[in-house]
C-alpha cells in the first residue's frame, strides 16, 4: 500500500507569534491595571488627589469632603427625620424631589463653606492652631471607627478635617475671649450717643388683637378703644386701676390681675424701646404722667406707655445673669411651668451649678429668643431694671450672692429660672455702651469671615460614593 503522505504543518509567521504574545501581555496588563484601579478606589487614592473645595490658603480634598458628608449623615441619627441605612441614599427621597444624598451633601458643603471661611480669615490674621490641639485632633481621628465612612477615607483624612474645624472654632473663641472695649472707646462713643443711653422709666401695657381674619377688624377696634381709655390715665394709680378693671371684665382672677399690675413698670435704656417711644420721650420731651399709644401691626397689639421719671443716665450697679423662660401656655398652667423650673434647677445641680450646665438647659428649654442661643446669658443686668420682676433684682444684688445660685420666680405669663453668673464691673449705662461696641466688633469680625471666597469643584464632589 502506498504510504499516505500528510502535508507539512504550516509555519506560524513570526509577526503572528508576536501579536499573540502582545495580546497575552496586554490581557495581563489589563488585569493588572484593573487591579490597581480597584485598589486605588478602595484606598481613596483618586478622591485624595482631587480638590473638592478651596480658598487661597486651604483646601478640602475629595476624601475630606467624604468626612464632612459622614458628619452630616450621622447628625441625622438624632433628628426626627430618618433614612434606611441599608439602601443607597440617592434612591431615597428626603423631601419633594430632593434625595437624602443630595440633602446631606448640601449640608456638608455648607459646613465646609463656614469652616474654610473661618480658617481663611484666621490665616489672614496670623492665627494658627497650637501643636497640642493638632495632636488632639489626630488622636481623635485615630480613635474613630471609620467603618461607616465612604470608601477610601482614612485616619489622616479625618484628622485634616478635625484640624480645620478646630482651627475655625478656636479662632472664633479666641477672638471673642480676647475682645476688649477700652474705657476711652466707651467715653468717646457716649459723647456722640448720650441720649440713646438715657434710661426711660414708664408704665406699659399691651392690648392684643391677634385674631382670625374674620374677626380681626372688630378685635382691633376693641383693642384700640381700650388703649384710648388707658391713655387718659396720667398717674400710676389710675393707670393700674384701669387695667385691673379691664382684666376683671375679661374674667381674669384677682391673683393674676395683681401679678400683671406688679409687672407694669419698665425701666431700660432708650435705645431698647421702639423708635416711636424714643422720639416721644426724648425729642418731644414727654413730661411725667404723659401717655402715648403705639401700634405694632406685625405682632398685632396696641401699647400704651406712661412716663414715670425724666430720662437720666443710669448709674446703678449691674450683674451678669442667665435665665430660662418657661411660658405658662407651653406647660398648660402657671404652676406646671413653675414646677418645671424647679425640676430644671434640680437637674442643674441645685446650688453651685456650673454656667455650662445651666447654659445647656437654657438652649434646650428656654422660650426667650433673645437669650437662649447664648445659654440664657444677660450681660449687665441693672439694679434699676424690673423686666425680671422686683424679687429677682433684690435677690441678684444681695451681698451674699455667688456664682451658681439659682432662683425660680413666677411672672404673669411665664416661670423664670435665674442663674447668678457674676458681678459686672460696669454701671448700667457703661454696660449698655460696652455691649453695643462689643456687638459692633463682633459684627465686623463675622462680616470679614463671610467675605472670604470658597470655590467648589463639582467634578470632585461627583466622585464621592455613598
Amino acid at each position: 500500500m502506498d504510504e499516505i503522505l500528510h502535508p507539512p504543518a504550516p509555519k506560524i509567521k513570526l509577526s503572528c507569534k508576536i501579536a499573540i504574545a502582545a495580546a497575552l501581555v496586554a490581557a495581563a496588563a489589563g488585569i493588572s491595571v484593573f487591579t490597581v484601579h480597584r485598589k486605588r478606589v478602595s484606598d481613596g487614592y483618586y478622591i485624595r488627589q482631587t480638590v473638592a473645595a478651596e480658598t487661597m490658603h486651604h483646601e478640602v480634598t475629595g476624601a475630606m469632603l467624604a468626612c464632612f458628608y459622614q458628619q452630616e449623615k450621622e447628625a441625622f441619627h438624632s433628628s426626627e427625620k430618618h433614612f434606611d441605612s441599608s439602601k443607597p441614599l440617592s434612591e431615597q427621597i428626603y423631601e419633594g424631589s430632593t434625595t437624602w444624598y443630595s440633602q446631606i451633601m448640601e449640608l456638608a458643603k455648607a459646613r465646609i463653606t463656614n469652616t474654610l471661611r473661618q480658617c481663611e480669615a484666621a490665616s489672614a490674621d496670623g492665627f494658627t492652631l497650637s501643636a497640642d490641639q493638632q495632636e488632639a485632633c489626630k488622636k481623635q481621628a485615630a480613635e474613630t471607627d471609620l467603618t461607616d465612612y465612604p470608601t477610601g477615607v482614612n485616619t489622616d483624612d479625618l484628622a485634616q478635617v478635625l484640624i480645620l474645624e478646630k482651627t475655625a472654632e478656636a479662632y472664633a473663641d479666641t477672638f471673642e475671649k480676647t475682645l476688649s472695649v477700652p474705657r476711652e472707646e466707651i467715653d468717646a462713643y457716649m459723647q456722640d450717643h448720650s441720649t440713646e443711653y438715657l434710661t426711660l422709666k414708664m408704665l406699659s401695657y399691651r392690648f392684643s388683637y391677634d385674631a382670625p381674619n374674620d374677626t380681626l377688624t372688630a378685635m382691633r377696634s376693641a383693642a384700640y378703644s381700650a388703649a384710648t381709655n388707658l391713655a387718659e390715665c396720667h398717674n400710676i394709680t389710675s393707670f393700674k386701676d384701669n387695667i385691673a378693671n379691664y382684666l376683671s371684665a375679661r374674667g381674669e382672677s384677682a391673683d393674676r390681675i395683681e401679678k400683671i399690675k406688679n409687672a407694669l413698670i419698665i425701666s431700660d435704656t432708650a435705645n431698647s424701646f421702639p423708635w416711636d417711644i424714643q422720639v416721644w420721650a426724648l425729642q418731644n420731651q414727654a413730661a411725667i404722667g404723659d401717655t402715648i399709644i403705639i401700634e405694632n401691626q406685625t405682632e398685632r397689639y396696641f401699647e400704651v406707655c406712661q412716663m414715670l421719671e425724666a430720662p437720666r443716665l443710669d448709674e446703678s450697679k449691674t450683674v451678669d445673669l442667665r435665665i430660662i423662660t418657661l411660658l405658662n401656655e407651653t406647660y398648660g398652667s402657671a404652676q406646671k411651668a413653675l414646677d418645671t423650673a424647679d425640676e430644671l434647677r434640680k437637674r442643674c445641680g441645685m446650688d453651685q451649678a456650673s454656667p455650662e450646665a445651666f447654659a445647656k438647659l437654657a438652649a434646650e428649654y428656654s422660650s426667650d429668643a433673645d437669650t437662649k442661643n447664648a445659654g440664657g446669658l444677660i450681660t449687665g443686668y441693672a439694679q434699676s431694671r424690673t423686666q425680671l420682676g422686683e424679687s429677682v433684682s433684690k435677690w441678684a444684688f444681695s451681698t451674699q450672692r455667688k456664682q451658681g445660685d439659682m432662683i425660680a420666680v413666677e411672672l404673669p405669663d411665664a416661670a423664670l429660672l435665674v442663674y447668678f453668673e457674676s458681678r459686672n464691673e460696669h454701671c448700667a449705662w457703661e454696660s449698655s455702651v460696652w455691649l453695643c461696641l462689643r456687638s459692633e466688633k463682633l459684627r465686623k469680625f463675622n462680616e470679614n469671615i463671610d467675605a472670604q471666597t470658597v470655590s467648589f469643584h463639582d467634578t470632585a464632589i461627583d466622585e464621592i460614593s455613598e
